[in-house]
């Protein structure tokens, strides 16, 4: 099982590219392929400039991590094998007396639906790597426009996707959402069986509680986010906020 921890119950599966696309701008799903290729183009062009290694060219599924990871939109959505930063990431922030959620899908079976579909370019995709970890295997896949969700994970792990146990969902027919890519993997009978929310109820003393449980598992935005940026960040949710006592002179 893959998870993911989202601050609010209500909020649909929505990569970054969807979201900055299509609900702050406004724009159809139809514009993302051009909207990635775009900001693919320009990234790959720029990237020398702020480092000395770069992923080789026909790399697509390095360079969308690498663009995920330092914040540009794209169609990766992110997922952790640990229900534990799941649950961090639904937690930390969430506010009081909301609902939070951790969504959980079956990896194993998604991956066995993907691999029985009859499209030329996913049987061309396994034919070249039966776990789609070659660079050319997620290459050819990622421009199958097939309707569905497929489970990848780059072969050259950045920092924070090993540190995090990360994986990625990602839709192939970018000209649709996410959701409707993944409502397409199977009937609305076994997606029940193999995709599941898990709703929290945000209550002070827990939430609290359950932060500190996951801080003592080494759970926490310092070992999440390694560097000066992670350790900043911890500060938003520190014990001291619960406990007024802890700051004062």
């Amino acid at each position: 099982w893959v998870f993911r921890g989202q601050q609010d119950t209500r909020w649909e599966l929505k990569p970054s590219l969807e979201r900055s696309a299509c609900d702050r701008v406004g724009l159809r799903p139809t514009a993302m392929p051009n909207i990635e290729a775009y900001l693919l183009t320009r990234f790959q062009r720029n990237l020398h400039r702020f480092q000395d290694r770069t992923p080789a060219v026909d790399d697509q599924l390095e360079w969308l991590a690498l663009m995920q990871h330092h914040g540009a939109p794209t169609r990766l959505l992110d997922w952790t094998y640990s229900c534990y930063i799941a649950l961090f990431f639904a937690l930390e922030l969430a506010p009081l007396n909301s609902t939070c959620a951790i969504w959980a899908i079956d990896q194993v079976w998604l991956f066995n639906r993907l691999k029985g579909r009859r499209e030329a370019r996913v049987r061309k995709a396994f034919r070249l790597d039966a776990e789609l970890r070659v660079p050319g295997a997620a290459h050819i896949l990622l421009n199958t426009k097939a309707t569905t969700v497929a489970p990848l994970v780059p072969y050259y792990l950045n920092e924070r996707l090993s540190i995090q146990q990360g994986v990625f969902l990602v839709p192939l027919n970018l000209e649709t959402t996410f959701m409707e890519n993944l409502r397409a993997v199977a009937k609305p009978a076994e997606l029940r069986k193999h995709v599941l929310k898990l709703e929290i109820p945000v209550i002070r003393s827990v939430q609290y509680q359950m932060l500190v449980s996951l801080d003592r598992l080494n759970v926490h935005r310092i070992s999440l986010f390694p560097g000066i940026d992670g350790f900043a960040q911890s500060m938003q949710l520190s014990p001291l906020w619960w406990h007024p006592d802890s700051y004062r002179a």
